[in-house]
């Protein structure tokens, strides 16, 4: 997982899933001491505990986005599905287009057409709920960060996504 916002210690990242025993957040390599556990909840949501007995339950093996706030005291996970969506491209804010999972766990893949640069970038979103995106530069995601403004340094064309978000990357060919 990575840092997001640093005034609430909040971490994010999509993660495969899939434990019989759950998990803890551990808070550097190797270090099985210094860990949150779960304090109350479920395997969806729930409170954090530094140093606790329990672990996080495992929810259903699959992709999910695991979002923390070490400062808050809290967890909470999201499924991603089978497609996630592009919007801003063409100064078009919609879930409209789609990049459909491939056969490699957590990478997504798609045909866009650029038109035009993007006034504001664009972002990939897991859902069509506005609240969980990834914005980046540069071949790499960030969980609500700065929208992605590659597209104002292409020729207009029809280019393939490719998203991994299990490494955080974005690659776009003509």
């Amino acid at each position: 997982l990575k840092l997001y916002d640093e005034d609430q210690l909040s971490y994010a990242g999509v993660v495969n899933v899939n434990s019989l025993w759950g998990y803890t957040l551990n808070i550097e390599k190797d270090n099985w001491a210094d860990k949150y556990t779960m304090a109350s909840g479920d395997a969806l949501s729930g409170e954090l505990v530094f140093q606790g007995s329990d672990n996080i339950p495992a929810p259903t093996a699959g992709l999910y986005l695991i979002d923390a706030s070490l400062k808050a005291l809290s967890y909470q996970l999201n499924s991603v599905g089978t497609q996630i969506y592009v919007s801003g491209l063409n100064n078009i804010w919609d879930f409209n287009t789609v990049l459909a999972a491939t056969a490699t766990i957590g990478e997504y893949s798609g045909v866009v057409t650029i038109n035009e640069a993007s006034s504001y970038g664009f972002q990939i979103h897991l859902d069509s709920s506005w609240n969980h995106y990834f914005g980046g530069a540069n071949g790499s995601l960030f969980y609500k960060g700065t929208n992605i403004s590659d597209d104002a340094a292409l020729a207009a064309g029809t280019y393939t996504l490719t998203v991994d978000l299990l490494k955080g990357t974005y690659l776009l060919v003509q």
